[in-house]
């Protein structure tokens, strides 16, 4: 099949492609083959498609028909006495040309109206390009555009009742051309001579030729040498820079080369990309496609920031547009090097920022840290350092720093002239008081000490500023920038301005410092200072003044100092201290003034005048408020003996007051002390907060004194504890009645703010004299009490002698628990178990034990229960599980472990003995008490669920049957084995119920695809009788006692 091209232009409308599709069927039937029409959408659709694909026959205007024929296309004809004619439509509406707006195709042969149009200033006009001539016609019909060029057959097509006037019409030389490949121009050529309506006519490759060399107008030729001239004139301008581009530059004039410091050989490698800052690539990267698709557009960018080859960055005004070079598509860019001017306002925006700056800071470092930010951010510098002068070793050192710092660590510098490290712009800025600036790191000779380093970090100028306080030098202002010249001269000025501005600022710095420091001094000082003018206003006040009067300062400020005033002081008093004041005299007395609220304080006060500069009077007085020693001795005796937040005795102040009244207390007269303690104390405080907590413990303080009344001494002897002596107790019954009548007193619920409390307690009492001969021994004992009803979760008990036993075995658990932490005195006797059917060893049960440094071997019941209560138990699990996992992988046996009720209650527990299991051989396995897992069903539930997450970890629920045995959960719960309880193990041979129960629970296991193990199986009989059940396995005496490690290894594994 044969492909068929027609230009664009004479494919825009219906009505001709419809003309074109009958002429190509003709086309066909001469050539007997099928003919494949094709259309353009536009004219860079046409220039882009000529590139890449080939087409038998083409329809082309005269430029696309040339570039056809230097592809290798042969001319074959053209329509007969047909010439390009091209209309000018719209009007100049009495526009300047600046104002001119026209509109048209971006064809070479579109250009020649253009030139022949002299009405027109083209380099004034604007021009714009579309990519069709029905969109041109539209744009001025519109107003879009004030004039228009299309091809006059497309226009006379245009059926419109308001149509678009003609203002000029152009003929020219040009026509269309029919052109074909080689091999096909024959056998085309004659088809299309066949078609009658198309009026071909055969054209040779000189006649074709001969068109393009007519006589070119003198008009146009005119315009051109005009053009021509202007943009020879502007690229040759020194300080404008010339690029073209493509996919690559394919031009840049001298100015360019030398800005960026690369032949025109080197650049003709690069994309125009590659020469932009980041944030600017995006952005210049979619301006070069849209341009090299065809898309006519100009694009400023004003302070475009470009990379040389040296590394460093050049600021650059940048105007583009879109034209074509080559043949081609491309990018036009003129450049103007800006970077001086940039650095230039960058720097005044410096100073300017800094002198904001200046007038908020209010100390050294802070100056020095806002001018080095500043300049880093503003100035777009690489390293900006304070340097002070270190007079012992004649150098510097930094006081503050940013940017990149690692430069300052390579290198010293000195102010001693007598060596070069001492020759370069800090030393010489130190020396002679004045700015010195590098312009060029590589040509300045004394910066060689430190050149290798200076190009290493890519800094190519410096510059070091002098930073004068009261007219001595205190440090330097070092700053590096990676551009050469980035300091100049010229710059110099405004660095002058930055160098006086930083002295300013020190010295404003060191008196604001200076007076905040005295200000502060005074308005913080414990002692009373007033200042009044010479009539005798209150003009300034510090707070203590307002702190012991009682007045604000805007009531005081303004008034006379007789508003102090308390009437105790005789008038004569007075009369002689205003005339020893205005005698310019000071005066010295004990003033007795009053607050605001009537209150008397004490003054031990100097009235000292004072003339200022101008002859004016201030009067300053400077007193000691002495009221305090006055009350301090009974405030003392109040603070040692009372708490803070009840006000309620201390412990203190409770013991000096009931070792009084049991002196008092006559033979045969009882006492009674008891403690209390308020339950989980800790919980309000963290739920409600600090004050909330001090809150309830007025409150209860409150409640307490309500009810036992001012005979019974009531105090807080501790954080959340109260401690109450009941004196006159008549009859030992009597302490039933205190019992009964604390524990009411925390039935009931109370607000506090928004809270509703309810509290519980534990408490202890003691009887004096049949418990105790002293207050110490009488607290101590109602303290044991209270341990004991903590431990037992009684409320309110009763001090006897066996607690004080428990008290102390307690005590001696703990210390046991404590070494056994310290020393690792824990260990694992090893139970074995096996399976019932072929009595092969199935695993083992970790059984805890401590062995103390004297080899005494304690057992779970001597200390189990203080373990799972103590601070250690978290300790001891972490071990626990540490020790059965190694066992676990050493052995390939599963190991069983015991879990306490803490340790199961933890919602973080399956997440930590996930950390054990993860890497095991065997399982680990979990045992739980049934009671356990039915106080709370569901969170046993969900406890289960994480814990089963864990390939290597198995449930088994322990002592079966001996609590709730409620069979429902087991349904719900994924448990894996079933441990049958000893109880029913031994009475199963002579009890046919605990037989059925057995059987049982074994028959339930299966059907829920649990395992069961019996524990404590002790005879033969009570073996054979599990075996015969179906139980999966058996543990007990009768197998195997629980051993030593080195006992299990020796037995098992050797």
């Amino acid at each position: 099949m044969l492909k068929f091209a027609v230009c664009p232009h004479d494919t825009e409308t219906k009505l001709i492609r419809k003309r074109w599709k009958k002429i190509n069927e003709k086309f066909a039937s001469f050539l007997h083959q099928p003919v494949q029409l094709v259309y353009f959408e536009n004219y860079i659709e046409e220039r882009q498609r000529i590139k890449k694909e080939r087409f038998d026959v083409y329809y082309a205007n005269p430029i696309i028909a040339y570039k056809l024929y230097k592809q290798g296309y042969r001319p074959i004809g053209k329509r007969k006495e047909e010439q390009d004619r091209f209309v000018i439509i719209g009007s100049k509406n009495s526009k300047s040309d600046d104002e001119i707006l026209l509109v048209m195709v971006y064809l070479e042969t579109h250009i020649l109206p253009i030139l022949n149009f002299e009405e027109i200033d083209l380099l004034r006009a604007k021009i714009v390009y579309v990519h069709s001539q029905r969109e041109i016609y539209e744009k001025v019909k519109r107003g879009e555009a004030d004039l228009g060029i299309i091809y006059q057959d497309i226009y006379d097509s245009i059926e419109d009742i308001n149509k678009v006037p003609v203002y000029r019409y152009c003929t020219t030389n040009f026509s269309h051309f029919f052109m074909a490949l080689e091999d096909v121009a024959d056998m085309v050529a004659n088809a299309l001579e066949k078609i009658e309506d198309l009026d071909f006519q055969k054209v040779s490759d000189s006649e074709f030729l001969e068109s393009y060399r007519s006589t070119f107008p003198i008009k146009p030729l005119l315009r051109i040498r005009e053009l021509f001239d202007l943009s020879k004139a502007v690229y040759n301008i020194p300080f404008i820079g010339v690029i073209v581009y493509q996919e690559h530059i394919v031009y840049a004039n001298r100015y360019i080369q030398n800005l960026l410091g690369y032949s025109l050989e080197e650049l003709q490698k690069y994309n125009i990309t590659d020469f932009v800052e980041d944030q600017y690539k995006d952005d210049v990267q979619n301006t070069v496609q849209r341009r090299l698709r065809g898309e006519y557009f100009a694009q400023n960018y004003l302070d475009l920031k470009i990379q040389t080859k040296s590394g460093s960055f050049r600021y650059v005004i940048a105007f583009s547009n879109t034209i074509t070079y080559q043949d081609e598509f491309s990018g036009i860019i003129f450049l103007i090097d800006v970077t001086k001017e940039v650095h230039y306002q960058q720097l005044y925006k410096a100073l300017r920022n800094i002198n904001r700056a200046i007038t908020s800071v209010m100390s050294e470092e802070e100056l020095f840290e806002t001018v080095c930010q500043t300049v880093i951010q503003e100035l777009d510098i690489a390293l900006a350092w304070i340097a002070i002068p270190d007079q012992e070793s004649k150098s510097f050192k930094r006081r503050y720093a940013c940017g990149d710092l690692s430069y300052l660590d390579e290198i010293q510098i000195s102010f001693d002239e007598k060596i070069p490290l001492g020759k370069g712009p800090t030393g010489m800025a130190f020396r002679n008081a004045k700015i010195q600036i590098n312009e060029n790191t590589l040509q300045n000779r004394v910066m060689k000490p430190w050149r290798e380093s200076l190009l290493r970090h890519n800094f190519h100028s410096s510059a070091a500023i002098p930073i004068k306080k009261y007219g001595k030098i205190v440090a330097i202002l070092n700053l590096y920038a990676t551009q050469p010249y980035f300091f100049s001269e010229e710059h110099k000025t405004l660095l002058e301005e930055l160098e006086h501005d930083l002295g300013f600022a020190l010295e404003k710095i060191e008196h604001i410092q200076q007076s905040y420091m005295l200000r502060k001094a005074l308005e913080k000082s414990d002692e009373w200072v007033l200042v009044a003018d010479e009539q005798g206003k209150i003009i300034y006040v510090n707070e203590f003044v307002e702190k012991v009067s009682g007045y604000t300062k805007d009531e005081i400020l303004g008034k006379n100092p007789n508003l102090f005033k308390s009437g105790y002081q005789p008038v004569h008093f007075y009369k002689k201290l205003w005339s020893e004041i205005i005698a310019g005299n000071e005066f010295e007395a004990i003033f007795v003034n009053r607050a605001k609220g009537g209150k008397l304080f004490y003054l031990d006060q100097k009235i000292v005048p004072i003339v200022l500069p101008g002859a004016s009077k201030r009067f300053i007085a400077l007193g000691r408020d002495i009221t305090k020693e006055k009350e301090l001795s009974q405030e003392l005796e109040h603070i040692r003996y009372h708490d803070v937040i009840t006000d309620l005795y201390n412990f203190n102040g409770f013991k000096f007051k009931v070792e009084e009244l049991l002196e008092q207390t006559k033979q045969g007269e009882y006492a009674a002390l008891a403690v209390i303690d308020i339950d989980r104390f800790s919980y309000f405080n963290k739920i409600y907060g600090i004050s909330t907590g001090d809150e309830i413990l007025r409150r209860i303080a409150t409640m307490l004194l309500v009810h036992f009344g001012k005979d019974t001494i009531i105090a807080k002897t501790a954080g959340d504890e109260f401690s109450l002596f009941f004196p006159n107790i008549h009859q030992e019954k009597q302490l039933f009645v205190i019992k009964f009548e604390l524990e009411n007193i925390f039935r009931h619920s109370f607000r506090v703010e928004e809270n509703v409390i309810k509290l519980s307690v534990r408490g202890g009492i003691a009887l004096y004299p049949s418990d105790a001969k002293s207050f110490s021994e009488l607290y101590e004992n109602a303290f044991l009490a209270l341990k004991k009803a903590k431990q037992e979760n009684q409320n309110i008990i009763f001090f006897n002698p066996d607690i004080e036993k428990g008290v102390r075995y307690s005590l001696q658990v703990q210390q046991l628990l404590a070494q056994a932490i310290e020393n690792k005195e824990f260990l694992f006797h090893y139970q074995p178990y096996f399976e019932a059917k072929t009595q092969k060893l199935a695993g083992f049960e970790a059984l805890v034990r401590i062995k103390d440094v004297h080899g005494n071997i304690h057992y779970p019941n001597d200390f189990i229960d203080y373990l799972e209560e103590s601070t250690y138990l978290k300790e001891f699990e972490s071990w626990a599980l540490q020790e059965v996992a190694e066992k676990i992988n050493q052995w390939n046996l599963p190991i069983s472990i015991n879990i306490s009720a803490r340790t199961f209650q933890n919602p973080e527990f399956p997440i930590k003995i996930k950390q054990y299991t993860k890497m095991l051989k065997k399982p680990m396995k979990v045992e739980i008490t049934e009671r356990l897992f039915m106080k709370d069903i569901q969170f046993t539930k969900k406890l289960i669920e994480l814990l089963k997450m864990s390939d290597t970890l198995e449930i088994c629920v322990d002592d079966f049957g001996t609590g709730y045995s409620s069979l429902s959960y087991l349904e719900e719960l994924e448990v894996d084995v079933l441990k049958i309880d000893i109880s029913f193990v031994r009475k199963m041979v002579h009890s046919s119920r605990a037989k059925a129960v057995v059987q049982g629970i074994i028959s339930i296991a299966k059907a829920l695809h649990m395992k069961t193990i019996a524990e404590g199986v002790e005879t033969k009989e009570q073996y054979e009788l599990l075996r015969d059940f179906g139980v999966d396995y058996i543990q007990g005496f009768y197998f195997a006692k629980p051993m030593w490690e080195n006992e299990v290894i020796e037995k098992y594994f050797t």
